[in-house]
């Protein structure tokens, strides 16, 4: 993948003194569903935020290095974790989603980039796809439709009747249930300032901030940090922010390259420590 920073996702087990954007082989795994972690490596090909540009990447001393990207907003709330082991147990947490993006009150609020707020949390909890294969297939997942919402609904009404450790549900769901098993387990929504809905890591923390990079095909949600100050090594500009990487995510209405389309964001460099 040459140009491409896939290298950076699925790296959510850094152990302390490792720099953020270091793959942390070692890193302790706390989830007994490991491949949950490793959401964009099952759908890293089904998105395009950064229009196939390729990554600006230098190194700038062993912990920091620079790379190009497009600021896209501030998270201010963040939701419940989805750390659950059956679709029993996940409805006070989809509740409390509904309840924080205002779904419950107003379901036709206009969402940040179209339409409105129930398209974007449904779009939000499966990452826009919809299992349309076999697990065993390379690509189990296709764009989500319009044709996928009666699928939608059915998981609404199956994970109020599922019993404990039950996972699999009807295949009048199964579209929707296996897509959101992928991108909403293990892993928590948030909202930013302009009102973008997105599904982040479970430290994904209000006052971080997502980041289009360029060569990701999807978002990264950062962390503003302090510079490390070795002595010898020349120091920032001080225009360079710095930041550690909390992982990719998606964010609903940015994930095929709107960002760069739009003028009103700005190419800028930053620093992963």
């Amino acid at each position: 993948m040459s140009g491409s920073l896939f290298v950076l996702a699925c790296n959510h087990l850094c152990r302390p003194g490792i720099p953020s954007w270091v793959h942390d082989w070692a890193g302790e795994n706390h989830t007994d569903y490991p491949y949950e972690n490793r959401w964009a490596d099952f759908m890293w090909n089904m998105y395009d935020a950064s229009s196939k540009v390729p990554a600006i990447f230098k190194r700038h001393r062993d912990s920091i290095v620079l790379v190009d990207g497009y600021f896209v907003d501030r998270i201010v709330a963040t939701g419940d974790p989805m750390e659950v082991h059956d679709w029993k147990s996940s409805i006070p947490i989809w509740d409390s989603w509904t309840a924080m993006t205002g779904l419950d009150k107003d379901p036709h609020k206009p969402y940040v980039t179209g339409g409105d707020i129930n398209n974007a949390l449904w779009r939000c909890l499966v990452g826009n796809v919809a299992f349309t294969g076999q697990s065993s297939d390379p690509q189990p997942f296709s764009k989500l439709t319009q044709e996928h919402y009666s699928e939608y609904e059915a998981w609404k009404k199956e994970i109020r009747t599922a019993v404990e450790g039950q996972w699999m549900l009807s295949m009048e769901s199964a579209a929707v249930y296996m897509a959101a098993a992928i991108t909403a387990r293990h892993r928590r929504l948030f909202i930013t300032e302009q009102g973008y809905l997105g599904m982040g890591a479970l430290t994904t923390a209000v006052s971080d901030e997502v980041y289009v990079l360029l060569g990701s095909n999807v978002p990264f949600v950062t962390r503003t940090a302090a510079p490390p100050t070795d002595d010898g090594i020349e120091p920032l500009d001080p225009s360079i922010k710095t930041y550690t990487l909390i992982g990719e995510c998606y964010l609903q209405g940015v994930m095929d390259g709107e960002i760069l389309l739009d003028p009103k964001f700005r190419q800028k460099t930053i620093a992963l420590c």
